[in-house]
């Protein structure tokens, strides 16, 4: 899958292999310009049921769960059907595959990925986040704090570890300042 990603905010957008984005980089986005915050799957080599649509001369591929604009709608790319449109264009065909996923995580929420807008986010959070920036910002930083893991719940681990780290932390200081 590929990005258009910046250099730097003055260049313009270049072609750029998803597994090469680094937290930092700027890609293009539904508003223009976004920060990735985070490249989920990219430590790991989960292969994953995958759906491609193939629009002209065109396709991307993605999860049945991931957030896609079809029709101007955002919802699970497992709802697309043939006929339905992208922003690449119609649907002509959709393809079943298994694949190594990887996910860049952005400030605005969204992805162009081959050519189409897409949530950066499963469908479920994209709709909780997408136009709300308060929420995004929460879950954004959640995503941030977990690193790069496989689920929710190993999500929610890694994220309460860091929590009782820096509570222990901050208690042995308090204790330690008596």
């Amino acid at each position: 899958t590929t990005v258009c990603r910046f250099a730097s905010p003055e260049a313009e957008c270049q072609d750029e292999l998803m597994a090469n984005l680094a937290v930092g980089d700027y890609v293009l986005g539904r508003d223009g310009m976004t920060r990735v915050i985070a490249v989920q799957h990219k430590a790991n080599d989960i292969i994953s049921e995958m759906l491609t649509f193939h629009t002209g001369g065109r396709a991307v591929s993605m999860t049945a769960d991931h957030g896609v604009f079809v029709d101007g709608k955002l919802v699970a790319a497992g709802e697309a059907k043939v006929g339905s449109t992208l922003s690449t264009g119609t649907i002509q065909r959709i393809t079943k595959s298994k694949a190594r996923i990887i996910n860049a995580v952005t400030a605005d929420g969204t992805v162009i990925a081959d050519g189409v807008l897409a949530a950066s986010n499963p469908a479920w959070l994209a709709a909780l986040t997408i136009d709300a920036p308060w929420t995004r910002a929460v879950a954004n930083a959640l995503v941030l704090a977990a690193g790069d893991v496989d689920s929710i719940g190993e999500g929610a681990v890694a994220v309460l570890g860091e929590v009782a780290a820096s509570l222990a932390v901050a208690a042995f200081m308090a204790k330690a300042g008596k």
